[in-house]
């Protein structure tokens, strides 16, 4: 195992509350309702490795490897508005 990876590129365990945009109204219904239904907004917490992080958005993967010919890989991806971001934490890296 190579453990001479330089600080850029270690792999950081994140996690991120961000506010989820919903579907509020299906069908018909009337703008005054839809606008006093008090409805709170979902709140989502998600953890996983830090793929990228920048001004327009956070890319967080469920799963990440690497290993056959250096190829790295990640499942799972979520990339999540900045906009939407409520709090951001670095919980370890590797």
């Amino acid at each position: 195992m190579n453990n001479n990876k330089s600080k850029s590129s270690k792999s950081k365990l994140v996690y991120v509350e961000w506010e989820d945009a919903e579907f509020l109204q299906h069908g018909w219904a009337g703008i005054v309702e839809i606008k006093t239904a008090g409805i709170e907004p979902a709140i989502i917490r998600t953890a996983g490795w830090l793929l990228d992080k920048n001004k327009q958005y956070i890319l967080v993967a469920g799963s990440i490897a690497s290993g056959r010919e250096n190829a790295e890989a990640a499942s799972d991806v979520m990339k999540i508005p900045a906009g939407m971001v409520r709090h951001f934490k670095i919980l370890k890296e590797f």
